[in-house]
């Protein structure tokens, strides 16, 4: 499969409003991706020396010193460029987890000139893996990981490229949900998810 970023998205606590650009930043912070735009829609192109120093500033800024994100932009005279995003799925805490929370999960392709870097401020390691084997080893009990990753990379290994799967996320509805398995009634308890087979 084709270079294609899998964005694990805007967590959202309870009684908290998320914005949109949040999802801009966690790209920022956690892989040193840029989505932004300038006044005219022009996509910011981080090859440029002044454009990469600023943003790599910028994320220092961030991450360090807890700054405004907003204002880091207009500082700049950029915006948030959601553009390149596809809504992917949605998630839900269970009732019994101390901690709730509902978080909303999108693919992106990686801008033109960018590639992911690993920041171990939030996480303490970091790899890349075909879709199709990362899901091979969660279910070989070679990988641990959690549902909203376990049900990503299933959907995603259907495709066999990643023009085929943009073309399938290209209405930005919503794939797959960790919701169903929620409800509180008898068929779940005994119902074999991994036994089914994924339906595009």
């Amino acid at each position: 499969m084709d270079s294609i970023l899998l964005f694990v998205g805007s967590v959202i606590g309870a009684g908290i409003f998320i914005a949109p650009s949040f999802v801009a930043l966690h790209l920022e912070t956690l892989s040193g991706v840029l989505l932004a735009c300038d006044g005219a829609g022009g996509v910011v192109d981080p090859r440029e020396p002044r454009v990469g120093a600023r943003a790599d500033a910028a994320r220092q800024a961030l991450v360090g010193n807890g700054a405004d994100f907003g204002a880091l932009l207009a500082e700049a005279g950029w915006r948030c460029d959601l553009r390149p995003l596809r809504y992917l799925s949605h998630f839900v805490t269970p009732k019994t987890s101390p901690i709730r929370f509902t978080a909303r999960f999108f693919l992106c392709r990686l801008p033109p000139g960018q590639a992911p870097r690993l920041y171990t401020e939030e996480t303490s390691e970091g790899f890349w893996i075909h879709p199709g084997d990362g899901y091979r080893r969660f279910l070989a009990h070679e990988m641990a990981m959690a549902e909203p990753a376990e049900y990503g990379l299933a959907y995603i290994a259907q495709f066999r490229s990643v023009s085929e799967l943009w073309a399938a996320c290209d209405d930005n509805r919503e794939k797959f949900t960790g919701v169903v398995d929620r409800i509180e009634f008898q068929f779940w308890k005994d119902f074999d998810w991994k036994a089914e087979r994924w339906n595009r």
